[in-house]
């Protein structure tokens, strides 16, 4: 496993085992956590010819999966969040056998939600893709009372 530039060891974030390990379809993607730190978070994922879409390129929707994977991992670093919004931009097709790289950056962390940065790169640093999302938290002051309203059923 790599390091961040403060030592800290990818495999030492507690929040990556349980994110991460759990999720079958980042599993089976084989995304790997990379670098981790408190502002962002570093994934890896290389293109396999199933990944591929009718032209030949990683599939758009599997691409999208890694930006909301690693987005999500570095969201839910301090309490459960979900994805309220995404919007990504692709810029280039990723070809089988590259090693994609995906690097979220929190940019904004407020009271009820927060907004974060992600690139997504190939194995010679050129940018294969960029994407923004916004995450709701779920819990604190603002969370849903889960507590039905109305009349009773009978």
């Amino acid at each position: 496993m790599a390091e961040s530039d403060d030592g800290t060891r990818a495999d030492d974030w507690p929040g990556s085992r349980p994110l991460l390990a759990d999720d079958t379809v980042a599993g089976r993607l084989g995304i790997e956590l990379v670098e981790i730190d408190d502002e962002h978070l570093v994934l890896a994922m290389l293109v396999r010819a199933d990944m591929a879409n009718v032209h030949g390129f990683l599939h758009g929707g599997l691409l999208m999966f890694l930006v909301d994977t690693v987005q999500g991992v570095l969201a839910n670093d301090r309490q459960p969040m979900v994805t309220a919004s995404a919007s990504i931009e692709f810029l280039r097709p990723a070809v089988v056998g590259t090693v994609l790289t995906a690097v979220a950056r929190r940019r904004h962390d407020g009271r009820t939600s927060s907004v974060f940065a992600v690139e997504v790169t190939d194995g010679d640093g050129r940018l294969v893709a960029v994407a923004q999302s916004r995450c709701l938290r779920l819990g604190g002051p603002e969370r849903p009372d889960p507590t039905p309203r109305g009349p009773s059923p009978s």
